[in-house]
């Protein structure tokens, strides 16, 4: 089974003013595309694994980079090292969906974030996407730094998310 494709990033704005007897506009362009091919090195990827997933209020969870993730077709899914992530959170969530660097043992987290507890809220409708080309992309150690962290900001009501992670196995 081979891997390629890409993830891409993209703005587009065009920001109008208009002063006496003239209209003045400024194009605001800046895209990214990072592109992988299969493999294990620079600018490959091996790995990717999505789900849409529910917290209910309150909730917590963690996703295992080297435990039990399956890919679309049924085999294992284990992460060496990520190289893009991609969640979103669903439009009609009325709490965020905060994504962390797990801080308490045994869940010791991927070095996503710089320190153990950090994070990221994603807020409804939002997204949070990171990616590298590089062959180190964020290394995850089995046991000691392969988690990633994903919690419900409030005990009113469930959230739901989608999580998309391309790797290396490598």
């Amino acid at each position: 089974m081979s891997l390629s494709g890409s993830l891409k990033v993209q703005v587009n704005f065009t920001q109008t003013k208009t002063p006496d007897n003239t209209t003045a506009q400024a194009v605001i362009a800046h895209a990214l595309t990072l592109s992988f091919s299969d493999g294990v090195a620079a600018g490959n990827a091996d790995v990717i694994w999505t789900d849409t997933r529910t917290l209910a209020a309150s909730a917590s969870e963690t996703i295992d980079l080297r435990g039990t993730l399956t890919n679309t077709y049924g085999d294992a899914a284990v992460f060496a090292d990520i190289r893009a992530i991609l969640v979103t959170a669903a439009t009609a969530n009325t709490n965020n969906v905060n994504v962390t660097k797990p801080s308490t043992s045994p869940e010791t987290g991927a070095p996503l974030f710089l320190a153990s507890g950090d994070g990221i809220a994603v807020r409804p409708g939002g997204f949070f996407a990171w990616g590298c080309p590089d062959a180190t992309g964020i290394p995850t150690v089995a046991g000691t730094a392969d988690k990633i962290g994903f919690a419900n900001s409030s005990g009113s009501t469930e959230v739901i998310y989608t999580v998309t992670i391309i790797g290396a196995s490598a």
